[in-house]
């Protein structure tokens, strides 16, 4: 069993898979089926989780000590699929402000911004429009912080979302996701700018 941390992109998931590394026992890894692979995700969300091109990255999963997880391998439409290979403890859905987060993704994902053309991005959003009912439209990636929580649900997975702003501003809201760290711990981690993307 592990955790995971997701969301749509560009939401911080690094920043939190890095606060959560620091909790003592626990083991927190970030893209960590991108760094095993050595594949970019828009190649690597073509292939179902449980082939043979992740076998590595399953063995290193199993063989991780304590608690812990990985934030940001999978897309939160794999999840279910995931947690039939290895079972989801729970999975910590993160999301950001949605005006802010689609002009990151917009101005600085290689994939969203056009630089890249990806089979994996039109599936995403073929895919979004269905579980949600609505338009197909690059919008449908920040309206998944309203849509995909309920529907990974319903898949019969455990889900706690958390928002940026939230768990950047709030003592106590980060301290339900690291309850051992004390409140001087949590406000500079708090102040810690990583892998910080473009606000609108």
């Amino acid at each position: 069993m592990f955790d995971v941390i997701a969301g749509s992109g560009h939401c911080g998931t690094k920043w939190l898979a890095t606060v959560l590394n620091s909790v003592p026992g626990a083991t927190w890894h970030h893209e960590m089926r991108t760094e095993i692979t050595r594949l970019p995700w828009y190649v690597l969300d073509l292939y179902e989780p449980d082939d043979a091109i992740f076998s590595s990255y399953w063995t290193f999963i199993r063989q991780q000590p304590g608690s812990g997880g990985d934030a940001n391998s999978w897309p939160p439409e794999l999840l279910p699929a995931v947690n039939e290979v290895v079972p989801i403890r729970r999975i910590i859905y993160l999301t950001r402000d949605k005006d802010k987060q689609l002009h990151s993704l917009q101005t600085k994902s290689p994939v969203w911004s056009g630089a890249i053309s990806s089979k994996a991005a039109s599936h995403k959003l073929g895919l979004y429009a269905e579980i949600s009912g609505l338009p197909r439209d690059a919008r449908l990636l920040v309206e998944a912080n309203d849509f995909m929580p309920g529907w990974l649900r319903s898949m019969g997975l455990h889900v706690d979302t958390y928002s940026l702003e939230d768990i950047t501003t709030s003592l106590a809201v980060l301290k339900e996701l690291a309850p051992s760290l004390t409140g001087v711990e949590l406000a500079a981690w708090q102040q810690k700018k990583i892998n910080q993307k473009v606000f609108a």
